[in-house]
C-alpha cells in the first residue's frame, strides 16, 4: 500500500501489485477505514519507459515527499506517472530492484546485492558440506518443550550463619 499522491498532496492511498501473468501491474486505490479496493487500473510492463528513484521524481521535485530516499516513479509511454514513497529506505529499494528485474535493467540497490552474496555464500557452504558426506536432514527437528515453570528449592540458612537465625 502506498500514499496517492495528487498534485502536491498525498489524498488517500492506492494498491500496487503484479499481476499473476507478470506482464501487468495492477493499480487501483484503497480505502483504510472501509478497507475497500477501487477499480483496478492495469499497466503494461511493456509500456515501462522509465523507473526514477530519488531527487528525480517529480513528488520529490514539487516537495511533497520529504525524503528522497523513499521516492520512486514510473513512467508510461513517456506521458503518464505513477509516484511511489515506500514505507522505509529497505522497502523502496526492493520494489526498484523488483521493477528493474522484470524489465532487464542492470540497476541494483545495495540490500539485493548484499543479499544476494549472503544467499551464494549460504549455499557455497550447503555444496562444501555435501562435498564431506555429510547429511542434511530433509525437514527440521522436532522442537522440545518448554522446560517446566518451577523454582530450585533454597535451602534454609545455616544456624551459624552471621544474620541466620539464633
Amino acid at each position: 500500500m502506498f500514499p496517492k499522491i495528487i498534485e502536491k498532496k498525498i489524498n488517500g492511498n492506492f494498491v500496487a501489485k503484479l499481476a499473476p501473468d507478470e506482464r501487468n501491474l495492477l493499480v487501483n486505490d484503497y480505502n483504510v477505514i472501509t478497507k475497500t479496493a477501487g477499480d483496478v487500473q492495469v499497466h503494461s510492463l511493456a509500456d515501462v519507459t522509465h523507473i526514477v528513484e530519488g531527487k528525480a521524481c517529480p513528488h520529490v521535485i514539487n516537495n511533497t515527499v520529504k525524503d528522497p530516499q523513499l521516492a520512486f516513479s514510473i513512467l508510461l509511454n513517456n506521458s503518464f506517472w505513477i509516484n511511489f514513497k515506500g514505507a522505509d529506505k529497505k522497502m523502496a529499494s526492493y520494489w526498484c530492484d523488483a521493477l528493474n528485474l522484470l524489465l532487464h535493467k542492470d540497476n541494483r540497490s545495495s540490500y539485493y546485492e548484499n543479499e544476494l552474496k549472503e544467499l551464494v555464500e549460504m549455499d557455497l557452504v550447503l555444496h562444501l558440506i555435501e562435498l564431506q558426506n555429510v547429511t542434511i536432514p530433509k525437514k527440521a527437528p522436532p522442537v522440545p518443550r518448554p522446560p517446566f515453570e518451577m523454582k530450585p528449592v533454597v535451602p534454609p540458612k545455616p544456624k551459624n550463619y552471621p544474620g541466620g537465625v539464633k
